[in-house]
């Protein structure tokens, strides 16, 4: 049985706008089995729907379903840029025409750019979290502060028996 993440790809390189063949080429599954996931899971109407919304809106889509889906879009993004310059290699070493070759280049540096963006997206998104987090922090330690001077006593605070700054 296929993984998930073979799924996955094969559905990123379908979004990037590549024909079933072309897919099946490169993750090396059979076209039939990549057919049957785009019928069943309605790819066509997908990529239609993510060519009118914003890589902003795709980002804030996919983090509020899961936020772990950042770092695996990532993953195949990267992936899926490894591919694209195999594809140019290979292109190269079997002495195809330079137009062929240009084109899968293009295609290349536009995965990179495509994957530049992931990455700054994903950095920014650590980024929020990791601020949040020490806000949190900050706010634990004083609400802890606070309590720790509700509790003194009143005979405690007339006398100045304590230390708590």
């Amino acid at each position: 049985m296929l993984k998930a993440l073979d799924k996955n790809k094969s559905f990123a390189l379908f979004l990037r706008g590549f024909p079933i063949r072309e897919i099946a080429k490169k993750t090396g599954i059979s076209r039939s089995t990549i057919e049957r996931w785009s019928s069943r899971e309605q790819w066509v109407a997908n990529r239609e729907e993510a060519q009118h919304i914003s890589q902003r809106e795709v980002a804030k889509k996919m983090l509020n379903d899961d936020p772990r889906l950042m770092h695996e879009a990532t993953s195949i993004a990267v992936t899926e840029l490894k591919i694209s310059f195999e594809l140019v290699q290979q292109a190269r070493d079997a002495g195809y025409n330079q137009k062929i070759v240009s084109r899968l280049y293009r295609q290349a540096l536009e995965n990179t750019r495509y994957v530049n963006k992931m990455v700054n997206t994903e950095i920014k998104y650590c980024d929020q979290i990791k601020t949040a987090h020490e806000i949190d922090k900050m706010y634990r330690e004083k609400r802890s502060e606070n309590k720790a001077a509700e509790s003194l006593t009143r005979e405690e605070l007339i006398n100045g028996d304590w230390d708590i700054i």
